[in-house]
């Protein structure tokens, strides 16, 4: 999946740039876990799904 922050995407720019801004984010079919990467060649932050 690709990710626009709010700031990003809230602004009238040519979807093509808004292409290259996005940042790169991972979902485990089985867990659930996220993995997003916010920093362009850095680690990727995991966010785990809280159980109600």
């Amino acid at each position: 999946m690709l990710l626009l922050t709010r700031r990003e995407f809230d602004v009238d720019l040519d979807s093509s740039f808004l292409f290259g801004q996005a940042r790169e984010l991972l979902r485990c079919g089985t867990c659930g876990r996220l993995w997003a990467f916010w920093v362009e060649g850095g680690a990727p932050v995991e966010y785990l799904r809280v159980s109600e």
